[in-house]
C-alpha cells in the first residue's frame, strides 16, 4: 500500500512506454576491496603528498577583496564527478586568490593536476564555488564557476581518447553573468528535460562601505535609489512619507533552459522567489511528485523559505505552513531520511555558541529581534540548528535539540550519507569562522555604524573562530551520537564547504572539506560495510539522472534516495546513489522513478560490491512500495469553524519577572455531555478573560444554556466537568476560575457551579461551593466516598506572583443535594499541599472498588492518594512514584496491555524545549533587590547554570551592571558567586527528574514502572491526551497534543515544534505503543493544543477526536478507519439513575483480548470527554460480548450483547 503525504498531490505522469529487461538497462562494474589502514577511526586524513590535492584557500588579509572574509564568498569549494568517462571520481576547485585547479583521479587514492592540459585556469576573478552538469547533454560532465562581480564562467567538456579538454563558453549560453552570486545548482524545475539553472546570491557590500547619503527619487509609493547604489541598496518610505534607504539582499535568479543551448529567462519573480540573504539552497522532492521543491537558507534578516514546485504553476511559499521555526543566522542545509520511513526529512545549520555557558557568555544581542520577528507572520527564527521530521502531513515536526543536533557552533556545511554503512543517515558539519561576531556587539554592524567602513573593518581586529568539525552518529529513533572524534573528522579551524563522493571506488563516500588559510582536508572512508553504488543515467536528457528518487528494499529495511548534488554549503557532491547492503546481502530490489518520463524502473536482486549503471527504461517488475494506508485513518472536519475568540494580551511578565511564557494562555478547556439524552454530546470550551465560554450545541432547545453561560466574561476558565450536582437527572456544570490576569485574592478567581435548569439554562448557584478565590487549575469528580452522589476534587494552580508555590487543592463533599463542603482536612488531610496540579482523575488503581486519586503536578511528582473507605491517604512513596518529579501537564488511564489494571498515560514538558534533567528552579532575592524572583537552571558538564542570561537579570536589577558589566564577566562565576548567598541559603526549590512524556504501567497492586513514549511526541511539551481503541482491535490506542506555544522578548521561541502524536496499540508491555506517522493518522494539530475528547460525532460507534486550541478554532478529526477483521463496540453510560463518572467498564468476548476502561469526569489536560466508552469486537463474532459495569458507588451492571441479532 502506498503512503501518500496529505498535501501531495501526485501528479498521474503519463509513462513513456520504453521498456527492456535487466540485462538491456543496466551495466555493472566491481567496486575495489573496501580501503584499510592501521588507524582507528573511521576516516584517515590523506596528506597532499600522497593524494597529490595541494590546494588551499588563502587568508590573505591584505587581499583588495579582503571584505569578502566575513561571508562564504572567500572559501571556495570542490565539485565533485567523473570529468574524463573513466569511471572514478575527479575534483574541481576555482580560485579565489589564485586560479582553478582540474585533479584527474589516478591509482591508489592519487591525484593528477592537469588544469593547463584541460584549459580550465580561468580568469582572474574571485570565485566563489563551481557545480558539474552535463548542459549540453552529450553525457559528460560540465563544469559552471561562479564568480564574484565578474562574468560567470561555463567549461563545455569536449574531451576525447582520454584527454581531458574543456573550452569556456558561458557567453555562448548567455551565462556570463555578473552579479554577487555565492553558488548555483543545476535543476530541472519544469520538467521539460533540459537543465535550468539556479543562481544563489547574498549582498553586494560596496567597497569603502555604507555612502553616508544616497539620492533617492520618489515615484509615487515606490522609492528608487541612485543607479550606482541600486545593487546594495533599497528605497522606502517610512512611516512619515519621507525617502529613506536601507541596505538589501540581492534576489536569486532562476534561468530557465530553453534547449536551444540558451539560458535566456530570468524567471524568479514570475515562481514566486522573491530577494533574500540566501546563504545556501537545496533542492529536493519533499512530497514524492518528481517535481524538485526548493530550500532556502536566509542570513538573520529573514525565515528560511520552503517552496513547493506545482509542476507549471508559480512556486507556492509554504514556509509559515509548514516549518515551525527555523535559523537566525542559517548557514547550509541537507535533505535526507533520517529514520528510515522514506519520508525525507530537513536538517538546517545555524552560527551559535555550542554550549549553555558559552550562549550565556555569548549574551544573545539579537533577541529583541528574534522577539520581533517572531511575531511578524513568519516562521519563528531561533538561534540553533534545526531538525525538520517529515511527518507524511503538510506540517514538519521540528526536533533538533531532542535529537542532540542543536548547537554544533558557527556551522556551515551539512552533509548526509550513510558514513558507517550500518543503514542510518548519518551527518557531518564544518564550523569555524573567519571572525568572531559575537565579539562585537550587534549594532556595530549595521546602520550608520557602517559609514565608511566594511564590516570587515570592524572585524579585522577580532579573533579568527577556529572551531572542531563535528560528525553524528545515527543511532536510529531520532537520536545521534557525537562522533567526530571517533571518526577522525574533529579538525580545529575554519572550515566552509564540503563536498563528498567516492573516491576510491570501494562504494564508500570519502570527504573533501574546504577551511580558510590550510590545504583542503582529504578524507578517506576506510567502512567495511558492503555497498552497491548505482548511477542513473538519462537516454536523452538529463544524461545524470538529476531529481531521480531510488527506493531499495534490502532485507527488512527500506531506503529512499534522491539525486540533488548540491547540498549543505556551496556543496557539489558525486551525482551517484550510495547505498549499504547490511550483512552482505544482496539487495532485493530497487525502484528508480525518472522525472519527466515517469518511467519506474525496478531491479531485482542485485549483488553487493557493484557499482551499476542504469540506463532510463520503465520496468514491467512491480516497484518497492511505501507501506502504509492509502487514505488516512482520520480526516479533518469543520463543523467546529468560527467558535475561537482571540486572547486578551497580557504581558506575564507584569504579574512576575522571569514568569516561563504561557501561564496567561492555559486554555481552552474542554467537556462534553449529553444535556439532551438524544445521542449527540454538546461540548463547551473555556472561556478566557474578556470572552465567555462557547458552547457547541446540536438543537436550537439548548441555545438558552450556551447564552447563559457565554456572558460570562469576567472569568479566565480552567478546568470543567459536566456531572449532575443536585441528583435531578440532569448534567449540571463546574468550572474551575484560574490564570493570572487577575492577581490573588480576586473575586474573579471564584469557581463556580452552574445548576442546569433546562427552560432556564444554565444558572450560577453561588451557595453551592465555599469561597475558592484561588488560582485553581484542573478539576475531576466522582462519587469517591459511595454515597450515591458526585464529589469534587479542585486541584491548586500556582500563586499569582509566586510561581511555582502552589495554593490549596480542595475535595468538595457533596451532601446529596448540590452543596459542597471543603472536607480536605478530615478526608484527605495534607491533600490541599499536594502542589502546583495539571492533571488529576478519579481511578481504581488496585481495583478494589473504591477509586482513587491519581494527580500531577507541575515542577513536582505524580501522587497517588488511596482510598481507604471514603478516607484518603498519600501512597505516593509505595506506588514507586516519589522519584519521578517533572512538569507534568496531565494524566488519562486505561488498561494498556490488556491484563485487567488500569495502567496511565501522563504528559510531560518533552525533550524537545532546551531544558536538562536534573533541572532546579530556585526562589528567593539573589539580587537584593528587595523581592524574590524566579532563577531556572540547568545542568551542563557537572555544573548548574541559570537558564536565562546576564540580559534578562540586568533587567530586573540595573544595579547588578555596576559590577557585572558584560555577558562575558557574567559567566565568569556562577551560582551563588553572583548572587546573594544568604538568598540561596533561604531560597526555594523544586527540581524535575524526568521531562519525558510516557506510561505508568500498572502491576495490578497499585504500584507503577514508568516508560517514555517513542517518537516525536517527545518533540514538544504534552497536554491533553486520550486513551481509546479507535481501529477495534480490542487493544488500546493513545493520542497525545502539544505546544506550548507562547513567547515573550526574554524567551522568545514559542515551542510550538510538535504536531500531535497518534500511537496504535501492541498490547505488548514492552513495547505498549507503536507511532504512527502523521500522514498515515491524519491527526494533525497545529499550534498549542490544550485538552482533546474522544466522542461518536456522527452515530458510527467510533470514536471521533476534537482537540481545543489556545486563540484558534478547534480541530475535529473524524475517524474514517473501515475494518473487515473488527468491528466496533460503543458503551454508553448514560443511564438513568448512575452517575457515569469514575465507573470501571470490562469487555469480555470469546477469542478476543478482555478490555477495561475507565469513565472519567475529568482527565487529561483541561479535558472531559462525554459519558461514552470505546472498545473492539470481531467482525466475525459469535455467541455474545459481556459488558461488565462497575459503578462508583461499588454497583454493578452485566449486560450481553449477542453478535447473531439486531
Amino acid at each position: 500500500m502506498n503512503r501518500i503525504p496529505l498535501f501531495c498531490l501526485l501528479l498521474q505522469c503519463s509513462l513513456i512506454g520504453f521498456s527492456a529487461t535487466d540485462e538491456e538497462v543496466m551495466e555493472k562494474t566491481k567496486l575495489n576491496p573496501p580501503s584499510t589502514w592501521d588507524g582507528e577511526t573511521l576516516f584517515e586524513r590523506i596528506p597532499s603528498d600522497k593524494s597529490g590535492i595541494n590546494v588551499a584557500y588563502d587568508f590573505n588579509e591584505s587581499h583588495p577583496l579582503r571584505r569578502l572574509y566575513p561571508y562564504g564568498w572567500a572559501t571556495g569549494n570542490v565539485a565533485i564527478g567523473d570529468l574524463n568517462g573513466d569511471g572514478r571520481a575527479d575534483l574541481f576547485f576555482p580560485g579565489t586568490t589564485s586560479g582553478h585547479r582540474l585533479f584527474i583521479q589516478g591509482d591508489d587514492f592519487t591525484f593528477n593536476d592537469v588544469t593547463a592540459l584541460a584549459q580550465v585556469s580561468g580568469s582572474a576573478a574571485w570565485s566563489s564555488s563551481a557545480i558539474l552538469g552535463d548542459i549540453d547533454n552529450d553525457k559528460d560532465l560540465d563544469i559552471f564557476v561562479i564568480n564574484y562581480e565578474s562574468a560567470n564562467e561555463l567549461f563545455i567538456n569536449i574531451s576525447s581518447g582520454g584527454v581531458v579538454r574543456f573550452v569556456e563558453a558561458a557567453a555562448d549560453y548567455e551565462l556570463n553573468i555578473i552579479t554577487g552570486a555565492q553558488h548555483a545548482s543545476f535543476v530541472d524545475f519544469d520538467s521539460d528535460g533540459n537543465l535550468d539553472l539556479y543562481l544563489q546570491t547574498y549582498h553586494i557590500e560596496p567597497e569603502g562601505g555604507r555612502p553616508d547619503e544616497i539620492e533617492t527619487r520618489v515615484n509615487g509609493k515606490s522609492v528608487a535609489v541612485d543607479p550606482q547604489w541600486q545593487r546594495s541598496y533599497l528605497g522606502y518610505l517610512d512611516k512619515d512619507g519621507e525617502p529613506q534607504w536601507v541596505e538589501a539582499p540581492l534576489p536569486d535568479r532562476l534561468y530557465r533552459n530553453n534547449g536551444t543551448g540558451k539560458f535566456v529567462h530570468d524567471t524568479s519573480l514570475n515562481l514566486g522567489l522573491g530577494g533574500s540573504y540566501t546563504t545556501s539552497h537545496i533542492w529536493w522532492d519533499l512530497d514524492h511528485n518528481l517535481a524538485p521543491d526548493l530550500y532556502l537558507s536566509n542570513d538573520s534578516h529573514g525565515p528560511d523559505l520552503l517552496f513547493l514546485n506545482r509542476s507549471g504553476k508559480p512556486f507556492l511559499d509554504i514556509s509559515l505552513l509548514s516549518l515551525p521555526n527555523t535559523p537566525w543566522f542559517s548557514r547550509g542545509a541537507a535533505a535526507a531520511d533520517f529514520n528510515g520511513d522514506l519520508l525525507i526529512d530537513l536538517f538546517a545549520s545555524e552560527s551559535a555558541p555550542i554550549t549553555h555557558l558559552d550562549r550565556l557568555a555569548y549574551g544573545e544581542p539579537f533577541r529583541p529581534d528574534v522577539f520581533r520577528m517572531s511575531q511578524s507572520g513568519g516562521p519563528t527564527q531561533v538561534t540553533r540548528n534545526t531538525l525538520f521530521a517529515n511527518t507524511g502531513s503538510s506540517r514538519f515536526a521540528e526536533i533538533g535539540r531532542m535529537a542532540g543536533l542543536a548547537n554544533t557552533g558557527a556551522t556551515w556545511s551539512v552533509k548526509s550519507a550513510d558514513y558507517d554503512g550500518d543503514g542510518w543517515t548519518d551527518v557531518f558539519l564544518t564550523t569555524g569562522d573567519a571572525r568572531d561576531w559575537t565579539s562585537v556587539a550587534s549594532n556595530n554592524l549595521s546602520g550608520e555604524s557602517l559609514q565608511g567602513k566594511t564590516r570587515w573593518d570592524i572585524l579585522e581586529n577580532s579573533p579568527s573562530r577556529r572551531e572542531a568539525d563535528k560528525a553524528f552518529r545515527n543511532l536510529g529513533n531520532w537520536q545521534f551520537e557525537e562522533s567526530a572524534k571517533a571518526w577522525g573528522l574533529d579538525h580545529v579551524g575554519m572550515s566552509y564547504s564540503a563536498s563528498q563522493g567516492d573516491l576510491d571506488g570501494d562504494g564508500d563516500l570519502d570527504l573533501i572539506v574546504c577551511p580558510l588559510g590550510e590545504e583542503v582536508l582529504v578524507y578517506r572512508n576506510h567502512s567495511q560495510a558492503p555497498r552497491i553504488v548505482i548511477d542513473a543515467r538519462g537516454e536523452q536528457t538529463n544524461t545524470h539522472g538529476i531529481g531521480c528518487e531510488l527506493l531499495a528494499e534490502i532485507g527488512d529495511r527500506k531506503f529512499v534516495r534522491q539525486m540533488f548534488p548540491n547540498s549543505g554549503f556551496k556543496g557539489s557532491d558525486e551525482a551517484a546513489f550510495f547505498l549499504p547492503t547490511l550483512r552482505d546481502q544482496s539487495v532485493d530490489k530497487i525502484t528508480i522513478r525518472w522525472p519527466v518520463s515517469g518511467a519506474m524502473e525496478t531491479l531485482t536482486d542485485l549483488e553487493p560490491g557493484f557499482r551499476y549503471s542504469l540506463r532510463e527504461a520503465y520496468s514491467v517488475t512491480a516497484a518497492v512500495e511505501r507501506e502504509g494506508r492509502e487514505s488516512p485513518m482520520f480526516v479533518g472536519s469543520r463543523v467546529l469553524d468560527n467558535l475561537s475568540r482571540p486572547e486578551q494580551p497580557f504581558n506575564d511578565y507584569q504579574s512576575e519577572a522571569f514568569l516561563p511564557p504561557g501561564w496567561s494562555r492555559t486554555g481552552p478547556g474542554i467537556a462534553a455531555a449529553h444535556l439532551n439524552q438524544d445521542d449527540f454530546a454538546e461540548i463547551i470550551f473555556g472561556g478566557s478573560t474578556g470572552n465567555g465560554p462557547r458552547m457547541a450545541v446540536r438543537t436550537p432547545d439548548l441555545s438558552k444554556g450556551v447564552n447563559t453561560l457565554a456572558a460570562e466574561r469576567q472569568y479566565e476558565d480552567t478546568g470543567m466537568v459536566f456531572f449532575d450536582a443536585d441528583n435531578d437527572g440532569t448534567s449540571d456544570l463546574f468550572v474551575a476560575s484560574g490564570g493570572i490576569e487577575a492577581g490573588n485574592n480576586s473575586a474573579l478567581l471564584q469557581d463556580r457551579l452552574y445548576l442546569n435548569k433546562k427552560d432556564e439554562g444554565f444558572v450560577i448557584d453561588e451557595a453551592a461551593i465555599p469561597s475558592l478565590q484561588e488560582n485553581s487549575s484542573t478539576v475531576t469528580a466522582a462519587d469517591f466516598d459511595r454515597d450515591g452522589d458526585v464529589d469534587l476534587f479542585v486541584g491548586a494552580g500556582f500563586e499569582p506572583g509566586k510561581y511555582p508555590s502552589a495554593g490549596t487543592s480542595r475535595l468538595l463533599v457533596n451532601d446529596g443535594n448540590g452543596k459542597f463542603t471543603d472536607q480536605t482536612e478530615s478526608k484527605a488531610n495534607g491533600l490541599q499541599d499536594v502542589g502546583f496540579v495539571t492533571g488529576a482523575i478519579w481511578t481504581d488503581v488496585d481495583n478494589d472498588g473504591w477509586l482513587d486519586l491519581m494527580i500531577t503536578c507541575h515542577w513536582g511528582g505524580i501522587k497517588q492518594w488511596k482510598n481507604r473507605e471514603g478516607t484518603l491517604f498519600d501512597r505516593t512513596s509505595a506506588a514507586e512514584l516519589d522519584s519521578l518529579t517533572g512538569l507534568w501537564n496531565g494524566i488519562t488511564g486505561r488498561d494498556i496491555n490488556n491484563d485487567g489494571d488500569i495502567d496511565y498515560l501522563v504528559t510531560n514538558e518533552g525533550l524537545n524545549s532546551g531544558k536538562s534533567s536534573p533541572a532546579n528552579l530556585y526562589r528567593g532575592d539573589f539580587l537584593g533587590i528587595g523581592r524574590n524572583i524566579i532563577l531556572e537552571t540547568v545542568s551542563e558538564n557537572g555544573s548548574e547554570l541559570p537558564l536565562l542570561g546576564w540580559l534578562d537579570l540586568a533587567e530586573a536589577a540595573p544595579a547588578m551592571l555596576d559590577t557585572i558589566k558584560s555577558p562575558q564577566a557574567f559567566t565568569s562565576n556562577f551560582l551563588p558567586e553572583h548572587f546573594n548567598q544568604a538568598a540561596f541559603d533561604k531560597a526555594e526549590k523544586w527540581s524535575v527528574s524526568h521531562l519525558e512524556t510516557g506510561l505508568l504501567l500498572n502491576d495490578g497492586e497499585g504500584n507503577f514502572t514508568f516508560t517514555p513514549l517513542p517518537g516525536l511526541v517527545q518533540d514538544s511539551q504534552g497536554y491533553g491526551s486520550i486513551l481509546t481503541d479507535v481501529n477495534f482491535d480490542g487493544i488500546c490506542d493513545a493520542y497525545v497534543v502539544q505546544n506550548r506555544g507562547s513567547a515573550t522578548v526574554r524567551r522568545p521561541d514559542p515551542m510550538e515544534t510538535g504536531v500531535s502524536q497518534f500511537f496504535l496499540g501492541t498490547g505488548n508491555s514492552e513495547t505498549p505503543f507503536q507511532p504512527i506517522v502523521t500522514g498515515e493518522s491524519g491527526l494533525l494539530a497545529i499550534g498549542p493544543a490544550r485538552g482533546v475528547i474522544a466522542t461518536d460525532l456522527n452515530k458510527d460507534n467510533k470514536p471521533d477526536f476534537i482537540v481545543s486550541l489556545n486563540d484558534n478554532d478547534p480541530a475535529v478529526f473524524i475517524n474514517a478507519i473501515e475494518s473487515e477483521e473488527f468491528e466496533p463496540l460503543k458503551v454508553p453510560l448514560n443511564t438513568v439513575g448512575k452517575n457515569p463518572a469514575g465507573a470501571r467498564v470490562t469487555v469480555e468476548i470469546a477469542d478476543f483480548p478482555t478490555q477495561t476502561a475507565e469513565y472519567y469526569a475529568g482527565d487529561g489536560y483541561l479535558s472531559q470527554s462525554p459519558p461514552e466508552l470505546f472498545f473492539g469486537s470481531p467482525a466475525e463474532a459469535k455467541g455474545k460480548a459481556t459488558v461488565n459495569i462497575r459503578w462508583a458507588d461499588g454497583t454493578t451492571t452485566r449486560r450481553r450483547i449477542y453478535f447473531d441479532s439486531q
